[in-house]
């Protein structure tokens, strides 16, 4: 029988749905896996410790010198630059509110950014982009290993089976056929949930299993 572990879906922390979704990720041009440097448009000057966009994860500069010194899981880091920073202090609203502070026109969460570029001409917009660019923590973009497996749905959002071929997993990885979707075990999810909590949120899948290969499953004599 093969044994069977707990696997996550890396997320965003639920805020505020679309709305918070939109504040925390901010946008980027690039949305799949690439060895370009992300060009990040989002707000400033506060920098989440851990967030997702494109499902790609990125992390603070504080949080990088986190994972480096612990070494929870295997991982390289990608500067990411920013092309564009609005300012917008959202990280002060309250958090626990059902609704944000301030929902922007047409109640459309991309509106955050084209309602605060209405108030500025293009001069203050790139004077202020730039001095907010100086002030904030660098984000990187971690670049996750990707793992031999095959994944199979099983009808719902969180019932699948992964197949995995390696037996020495463990940490953070994207699935190799389905790379779009940043993937946890256990150990990570709990360095993680001690070091970045609450920005960063666990979907939990239902099922994961190892496939046998010739030496056998995890375990096997």
């Amino acid at each position: 029988m093969y044994p069977v572990v707990m696997i996550y879906l890396v997320q965003n922390r639920r805020l505020w749905g679309l709305f918070g979704e939109y504040l925390i990720s901010g946008r980027t041009t690039r949305c799949h896996l690439s060895p370009a440097p992300m060009d990040l448009e989002r707000f400033g000057p506060f920098v989440p410790p851990l967030y997702t966009t494109h499902a790609r994860i990125l992390v603070s500069e504080a949080t990088r010198h986190a994972i480096e010194q612990d070494k929870p899981f295997k991982v390289e880091f990608r500067r990411t630059h920013y092309e564009r920073v609005l300012p917008l202090n959202w990280h002060e609203w309250d958090l626990t509110a059902d609704q944000p502070q301030w929902i922007p026109s047409d109640r459309d969460a991309e509106n955050y950014y084209f309602d605060i570029m209405d108030q500025m001409t293009d001069d203050e917009r790139h004077r202020v982009s730039t001095q907010l660019a100086k002030e904030m923590e660098p984000s990187w973009e971690l670049i996750l290993p990707v793992i031999p497996c095959d994944l199979n749905w099983l009808g719902s959002a969180d019932e699948f089976v992964v197949d995995l071929f390696d037996r020495d997993y463990n940490g953070l990885f994207y699935p190799s056929q389905h790379e779009l979707y940043p993937l946890s075990d256990d150990s990570a999810r709990e360095w993680l949930e001690a070091n970045v909590a609450p920005w960063v949120h666990f979907e939990p899948m239902r099922l994961i299993r190892y496939k046998a290969t010739a030496s056998g499953p995890p375990g096997a004599e």
